[in-house]
């Protein structure tokens, strides 16, 4: 407790509030339950490394193809 009585904790709320800061910054965070947050990562790295195929793999076949064709 500081010298009039009020913690560290009541000041920076206090302040927060004053400042219309985010409502967000004033509460806990809620925890999210289910499956789909724990492989939400797993299927986002799937999907980014389908698409990466998906484009690379024609570049790379034009590319050694005409290197084949017409070396430099």
């Amino acid at each position: 407790m500081g010298q009039d009585g009020f913690s560290s904790i009541s000041f920076i709320t206090t302040l927060l509030f004053h400042l219309n800061l985010p409502h967000c910054l004033l509460e806990k965070p809620k925890a999210i339950g289910g499956v789909w947050p724990t492989i939400k990562p797993f299927v986002n790295g799937g999907a980014s490394g389908m698409l990466a195929t998906c484009v690379t793999q024609p570049i790379d076949m034009i590319k050694v193809c005409r290197l084949s064709l017409y070396p430099l």
